[in-house]
């Protein structure tokens, strides 16, 4: 079993399943399930496109705004997109690159694609209605030399504070 326990929060990888309400298959899990010490309850998708402008709805299955739906219907529970524009490998010069990751409700989803008669989620839409997850350099200790990773600190979402 894959499991984190940091201040009171259990974190629950997608390889890992969940008894109780829960009855996913096991190749179609949630990217992340994660319980706060506040008592609350995270269902996360994380998706990616290389997409400037947009991001196309076809990289959101049915079955993912389901569960996200049904558990943001929970007391306490939240059901979210991590989605991430990043550039394509091969640009290599920095300024032409971009690498941006927003928090989309499965609420905000849903209204926006019932709203529009796009095939996508406009990349200035969310901008402007969603929050940015900022990015955060990570130093730890391998073989012992100092590595550095960029990741992000969610602990906010989350409303932990002292993690």
């Amino acid at each position: 079993m894959e499991e984190e326990k940091k201040a009171g929060r259990l974190v629950h990888s997608k390889n890992e399943l969940l008894g109780g309400r829960f009855h996913f298959k096991k190749d179609i899990l949630p990217d992340f399930f994660v319980f706060t010490n506040l008592g609350g309850f995270w269902l996360l998708e994380c998706k990616s496109s290389q997409g400037k402008t947009a991001f196309p709805f076809i990289n959101i299955k049915p079955h993912q705004t389901r569960d996200l739906r049904m558990v943001a219907k929970w007391p306490r529970g939240h059901g979210v997109f991590l989605i991430n524009f990043r550039s394509p490998r091969k640009i290599k010069t920095k300024k032409d690159k971009w690498n941006e990751t927003f928090i989309v409700t499965v609420k905000a989803y849903r209204k926006y694609k019932k709203k529009t008669k796009r095939s996508s989620m406009r990349r200035d839409w969310i901008r402007e209605n969603c929050e940015e997850l900022p990015r955060k350099k990570f130093v730890t200790e391998v073989n012992g030399k100092l590595r550095k990773f960029w990741g992000y600190d969610m602990s906010f979402l989350f409303g932990d504070k002292n993690v």
